[in-house]
């Protein structure tokens, strides 16, 4: 079996982030496929808990197969924002969004599960991914707040409270 694009890129950038051992995790849609609602992407939402001082080793070692802009990563570091970084090879986009302080963001970063990604052979690795009740806690804050009442939204959340793997027994 072929890897597939998101795997060639979420691998790249795992392999360097485990060798500068700058803590991740996996979210968004690719972590939502995981638990249940397949869905196609040509990109990659992760969080990292990246200081100040990791950034240019970060970008140094990113750099031969990602385009990244310093000086970006640097303010999302400041502002606890996000900052891109795109797999020269694939064009796959990584969003990568700064850990806050935030005590639902840092539980949430703490309880990353380990997991292949959807279709991958046995022998591939398993990445760190956010778990199924942390993709759907925070879902109707962001509803509320974007007044979106998309049934892409509403059918992930079903989809993953049902077919997830959930720790929390009011989810199962």
């Amino acid at each position: 079996m072929t890897s597939s694009p998101v795997d060639e890129a979420v691998s790249a950038v795992v392999d360097v982030l485990d060798r500068l051992g700058i803590p991740w995790l996996i979210g968004g849609s690719l972590a939502s496929s995981v638990h249940g609602s397949a869905r196609s992407t040509l990109d990659v939402d992760m969080v990292l808990a990246l200081a100040l001082s990791e950034v240019r080793p970060l970008v140094e070692a990113l750099e031969p197969d990602f385009y990244v802009d310093e000086d970006a990563v640097r303010e999302a570091v400041r502002s606890r924002a996000s900052f891109n970084a795109i797999h020269n090879a694939t064009i796959v986009k990584i969003d990568i969004y700064v850990l806050t302080p935030d005590p639902f963001e840092q539980s949430a970063f703490s309880r990353g599960v380990l997991q292949r990604l959807p279709g991958a052979s046995e022998r591939a690795p398993a990445f760190r991914f956010c778990t199924a009740e942390d993709i759907i806690l925070p879902t109707p804050d962001l509803i509320t707040f974007s007044g979106s009442t998309g049934l892409l939204v509403h059918g992930d959340l079903l989809y993953v409270g049902i077919n997830g793997i959930s720790t929390y027994p009011a989810l199962k």
